[in-house]
């Protein structure tokens, strides 16, 4: 007995599906065939383009000398997307169409004299930014530029004066900073130089209107002239503080009745007391002389007038010792005011020769400060312009473009390949859609499916298995 199928809810099973499949299988094979063969033409027909590549080593110093800068690991995959931005610039477009005289090209021309001249260089610089391709490896510091032409020397040229622009204008950007840095040092030199001329003239315009040529010598000597002033004048107040003493006691001796000569600082002076031996000595002859001889007698007389004589000297030289240590106590005063006078005026000329010290040390520790920021700023000159003559790149070229043997595309074989499945997909959706247009009997889910009835029987070949059947 037949077995029965059960109608599927579907649209189509996969037995329908490939019985129309193989009814029409003539028609997929040559559909596939059909489209292979166009797509064959289609890239026989296609122009060749040619593809060079050139490998660039960029090497991203740590620090920049010239620039005086660092850079992190971090900002790595920034520094190269800004190398591979430069490398398609206009700036590096602009020196390959001037390296290579793109300009001179008749299709240039055309566009010339068609676009006009500012459409026609946008449309060169297009073309060249759009052929134009940098890529880098992930982790790694070598880009590959490489440049798309319809022949392999226009790749190959077109590819090498790329990495030559885009190597000079690397260099000329290096120098550029090293150029602004070296005047903007220049500048900084010439105004310290002038500033520090400045210093120095003001210095000695100075001293030379002081009259101070910076003797340390002549400063300590009027400070030693002070200082002996000083003492000179604490001695003088000394000594006139004891005469002024001594007067006093005098005074007050002589207030108590003792005559002059007997005051000890009079009665010890030399003249004095030779003068009062002498009385002595005259007394005591007078006293051997005064029994024998009458008060008349001229001897007498004689030893009385020397008495007289000797008393009136005493007397005068006692007055003029008063008189001398007065007079002591009065030249001590006026020797005072004087030495004060002098010693106020000595004192004014020290501060004085203190103020212009003072203010050529101002003078001399600005121009020293300045010297130094100049030494410094000098030495840092010439490292700028050892580091900028040392011209280091940090490009290096691993490998120059060369005319490539292939062409890049239309590629043939892999055109071909990729045509199968889009041709089978394109046979099988022209098969299935003539199939659906004129519905044939194709197998036994034709009839099942399509009426609902259970199959009784079969004529000619063998059903297929239920399990396939089900599938």
């Amino acid at each position: 007995m037949t077995p029965q199928y059960a109608a599927d809810n579907g649209l189509f099973s996969l037995n329908q599906i490939l019985a129309m499949i193989m009814a029409r299988k003539t028609l997929v094979l040559r559909t596939i065939a059909a489209v292979m063969l166009v797509t064959l033409a289609i890239v026989m027909l296609l122009p060749r383009t040619w593809v060079a590549v050139s490998d660039l080593y960029i090497d991203s110093r740590d620090n920049d000398p010239l620039a005086n800068r660092g850079f992190s690991p971090g900002l790595d995959e920034s520094y190269m997307q800004t190398q591979i931005e430069m490398i398609r610039s206009q700036a590096v477009a602009e020196r390959v169409i001037e390296a290579l005289g793109l300009r001179q090209q008749e299709q240039y021309q055309k566009d010339l004299r068609s676009l006009g001249e500012v459409r026609a260089r946008e449309k060169l610089l297009e073309t060249l930014s759009r052929n134009t391709q940098v890529t880098s490896g992930r982790g790694n510091r070598v880009l590959a530029v490489s440049f798309s032409a319809p022949s392999p020397t226009q790749a190959r040229d077109i590819t090498n004066a790329i990495v030559r622009a885009y190597l000079e204008m690397s260099q000329a950007i290096s120098s550029s900073a090293a150029r602004s840095r070296t005047e903007q040092y220049n500048a900084q030199l010439e105004q310290l130089r002038t500033e520090a001329d400045q210093l120095q003239d003001k210095l000695t315009q100075y001293q030379r209107e002081h009259g101070i040529f910076n003797d340390k010598e002549s400063d300590d000597l009027e400070v030693k002239r002070l200082e002996q002033m000083t003492a000179a004048l604490l001695t003088l107040q000394n000594a006139q503080q004891e005469a002024e003493a001594r007067n006093a006691a005098t005074q007050r001796l002589l207030a108590s009745g003792v005559r002059p000569d007997e005051l000890p600082n009079v009665a010890q002076l030399a003249a004095i007391a030779a003068l009062k031996s002498s009385l002595v000595d005259t007394d005591r002859v007078m006293g051997d002389v005064r029994g024998s001889l009458g008060v008349n007698h001229p001897r007498i007389r004689g030893l009385q007038q020397e008495r007289n004589d000797l008393v009136g000297r005493i007397n005068r030289a006692a007055k003029g010792a008063l008189d001398s240590q007065q007079a002591e106590v009065e030249r001590l005063k006026a020797q005072q005011e004087a030495l004060q006078g002098a010693l106020e005026t000595q004192r004014s000329r020290v501060l004085e020769q203190k103020l212009h010290y003072d203010r050529i040390a101002v003078y001399q520790r600005q121009l020293a400060s300045v010297e130094q920021i100049y030494h410094a700023a000098l030495q840092k000159y010439d490292g700028l312009l050892m580091a900028s003559n040392i011209n280091l790149g940090n490009v290096t070229v691993l490998r120059a473009a060369e005319a490539p043997s292939t062409h890049a595309s239309p590629r043939t074989i892999s055109s071909v390949v990729a045509s199968v499945p889009v041709g089978a997909i394109l046979a099988l959706c022209l098969a299935l859609l003539l199939e659906l247009r004129q519905r044939r009997v194709r197998c036994t889910d034709d009839l099942v499916r399509g009426i609902g009835m259970p199959l009784l029987g079969r004529i000619g070949a063998p059903p297929l298995p239920p399990k396939a059947a089900k599938a």
